[in-house]
């Protein structure tokens, strides 16, 4: 305490004594100095040594005012209190009311201007909040480093630990996103979940946009730049918890896509349905250990599905020819079919199994295949054909046939075969057997004509089986079958009709269509009708020999092309 007043005793304010200093380094008495002391007891005022007395300067005026009962005490100004509006009963507490019924009570709104609304429950939770917002970290070191960052929930122990910047995150579970340091909009629920991710947008705006939900889900992932290791979803123990910077991927069941690393837009639905490879493209597994092997492929199912059914209704594929371009009547028949060999065989599931986790480490292989039971699907009797000798089929043909698989790399792909695209071949044989047959009958229908006219000419006659010249001449108008029969563009028909007659060749389409006449300048002689067809699209058609208005004898012919 400084010095008051030098080498002056102690001294008495009225009656009240103080313990007080003055040049003496510990005072034992009420008040103790080093020089003889004098006593004053008027107001405002000190006695000299000599007795005489010195009024002090600026001395305080005192306090004046009134208050009420249990409320506390407002300072009007420097000199006057009065009553203010908080109560205390020494029981409750109240604002705006004097007769709280609860610890504390408010009468009437609160407004909050520029409060941060922060919650922070446990040791060092949102320890180092600078000016971030609406934040609620309940656990030990819950959103400790958070400086700027706001509207995030971390629940749990060193959940959300890192976060510096990042906004709108929600981690519960022991160190869920606990090394996120500026992602956004990031959901990690369970122990470990999204613990890993710590990617630093250096400035740039950085919207994660990842779910976890199950312990250590989504627990590597790890992005080095921005679009890598966002949009995935995860929910599950486990669940694509060995991904790193693969992207909207999504992953529901326990330990399943856990062996994605890298890949993107996958899909694995069920118990441990997973991608044989860290880093496949669009390739989905559906079903529990449901295993897919190469990108852009949908596998439905394990080894040991033996039936996969739908509803009664029919499974459609789009055909418009709208979305249709370069349509080409090229597709294989009878060739490619007659190439073909059914067979029956039964399936090592086993060894498929084996083959498609054959990349995957051994505990993974091994925790798979021994959860499924292969004897029910190696017991099966299956009808089909062999996927290579399909191929085979198909290249000696020169046909680019789409009901095949043909793996990029058969190290790590396999064959395999959509039955349903073998109709359109089947289609396209049927048809050119149709046209065979009709072909086949229109010979033996020009056969069986002609066999016919020459018995029944040779009966009426000489009753020989082989009519000679003479006697064809004499008996009437004839009409043969046109050679070649079947034809491309050009054939021939040999007629005879007798001296003095008219006689005309009439043809017609299939419907009974008259196409044209021709007069024919021949008469008592056999003679030959050449036609050129070019005009004449493909098909069956008949041509009559019309003598003096009647007609003597109608055939047909087929054009093939």
């Amino acid at each position: 305490m400084r010095r008051l007043i030098r080498d002056i005793a102690p001294y008495a304010v009225d009656t009240t004594l103080l313990n007080l200093h003055i040049e003496d380094t510990i005072p034992t008495e009420i008040l103790r100095v080093r020089n003889e002391a004098i006593m004053y007891t008027s107001l405002n005022a000190i006695k000299e040594l000599d007795l005489s007395v010195t009024a002090l300067q600026n001395a305080p005026a005192g306090v004046s005012g009134t208050g009420a009962t249990n409320f506390l005490t407002k300072w009007q100004n420097a000199n006057t209190v009065t009553t203010s509006s908080v109560f205390d009963n020494g029981t409750n507490v109240g604002i705006g009311t004097n007769t709280p019924n609860n610890l504390f009570q408010v009468a009437g709104l609160i407004n909050f201007d520029d409060v941060k609304l922060n919650t922070a429950l446990g040791k060092s939770a949102l320890q180092s909040n600078t000016s971030g917002t609406q934040n609620t970290a309940i656990g030990f070191e819950a959103l400790f480093a958070n400086t700027i960052g706001n509207s995030n929930i971390a629940i749990g122990f060193l959940a959300l630990k890192q976060n510096t910047e990042g906004k709108r995150n929600i981690a519960v579970g022991h160190s869920a996103l606990f090394a996120n340091t500026t992602a956004d909009r990031n959901v990690a629920i369970g122990n470990n979940a999204l613990s890993n991710q710590s990617f630093d947008n250096f400035g740039f705006t950085y919207t994660s946009g990842n779910v976890a939900i199950g312990s250590s889900a989504l627990s590597n992932n790890n992005p080095t730049s921005i679009g890598d290791g966002v949009q995935n979803t995860a929910v599950g123990t486990s669940s694509l918890e060995n991904n790193s910077r693969g992207y909207e991927n999504t992953a529901i069941g326990y330990h399943s896509m856990f062996s994605n690393v890298t890949g993107s837009d996958n899909t694995a639905i069920g118990k441990s349905a997973d991608v044989s490879a860290g880093n496949l493209t669009n390739a989905a597994a559906i079903g529990a250990n449901a295993i897919v092997n190469v990108s852009n492929k949908i596998r439905l199912g394990n080894t040991s599905v033996t039936v996969i059914e739908g509803s009664p209704a029919a499974y459609t594929s789009s055909s418009d020819v709208r979305f249709k371009n370069n349509i080409q009547e090229d597709v294989k028949g009878l060739e490619f079919i007659e190439k073909l060999r059914p067979v029956t065989f039964n399936v090592n599931a086993r060894k498929f199994d084996e083959f498609l986790m054959k990349n995957m480490p051994d505990s993974i292989k091994d925790a798979y295949m021994n959860g499924i039971d292969y004897a029910a699907s190696a017991g099966i009797l299956h009808s089909g054909f062999i996927g290579q000798e399909v191929e085979q089929a198909a290249l000696d043909c020169g046909y680019a046939f789409d009901g095949i698989h043909i793996p990029a790399d058969t190290a790590q792909g396999n064959y395999s075969l959509s039955y349903s695209q073998f109709v359109v071949p089947l289609v396209k044989a049927m048809q050119q057997q149709i046209k065979k047959d009709s072909i086949q009958q229109a010979q033996i229908d020009a056969l069986t004509s002609l066999l016919a006219q020459c018995c029944s000419a040779n009966v009426k006659t000489t009753g020989s089986a082989i009519p000679s010249s003479s006697e064809t001449l004499a008996s009437g108008a004839m009409l043969f079958q046109n050679r070649p029969n079947p034809y491309t563009n050009e054939t021939s028909i040999r007629y005879f009709v007798p001296e003095n007659s008219m006689a005309v060749m009439t043809f017609f389409d299939e419907f009974g269509n008259e196409i044209k006449s021709v007069e024919l300048p021949f008469k008592g002689i056999t003679a030959d009708l050449n036609l050129s067809t070019t005009d004449l699209a493909a098909g069956i058609y008949s041509y009559s020999l019309v003598v003096n208005g009647k007609i003597a004898e109608t055939k047909r012919m087929l054009k093939t092309k």
